[in-house]
């Protein structure tokens, strides 16, 4: 078990089905394309709160029909939109890859993106651990409206040094509610 998966703990008992929408390209303000995948669960009644998981390490491992990372579809069955994006230049995604430098709007750009979606309560939630934690807590530096909560797993790890790991493993943030 990864650090990322360390939070389901047991079996989770689903809720819905899940369908899977593949081959999305997400528009950033600059015109470059994202790649994204959307799992949402089948027959839930009405709009759906989102979860939003940017990765540089690529989508397929989320996927059907045995994920090596089960927690986009542990979501979806609950009544999540689990929105998981290829970060710029990277896999599917257009663009040039650059270490942090894009993470922050593009972050800001996907959750405009997900707030507009007709299935969408316009309320998201991030989610990630190490590297997607980083990008968690850029975007959330842009205070964007639809922003309700990042659970950031062990945000840092190499990057961020000794003194920065007790505030970055298994930090939550929000916002307070409406």
């Amino acid at each position: 078990m990864n650090c990322c998966e360390h939070c389901i703990t047991k079996p989770v008992t689903p809720r819905y089905q899940v369908v899977l929408q593949t081959g999305l390209c997400v528009p950033m303000r600059d015109g470059v394309e994202l790649a994204t995948d959307v799992y949402r669960p089948i027959g839930y009644p009405g709009e759906l709160p989102s979860i939003l998981i940017r990765t540089k390490y690529g989508k397929a491992d989320y996927r059907l029909p045995e994920p090596s990372k089960p927690v986009a579809m542990t979501f979806a069955a609950q009544g999540y939109a689990v929105v998981v994006q290829e970060l710029r230049g990277l896999f599917d995604s257009g663009g040039h890859f650059a270490l942090l430098e894009h993470d922050a709007k593009d972050g800001y750009d996907t959750l405009s993106w997900i707030a507009s979606q007709p299935w969408s309560t316009g309320r998201v939630g991030t989610y990630g651990c190490s590297a997607l934690g980083i990008t968690q807590v850029l975007t959330a530096q842009l205070c964007h409206p639809a922003h309700r909560c990042a659970i950031v797993e062990g945000a840092g790890g190499a990057m961020s040094g000794d003194r920065q790991r007790p505030i970055t493993r298994g930090l939550v943030l929000t916002t307070p509610p409406d």
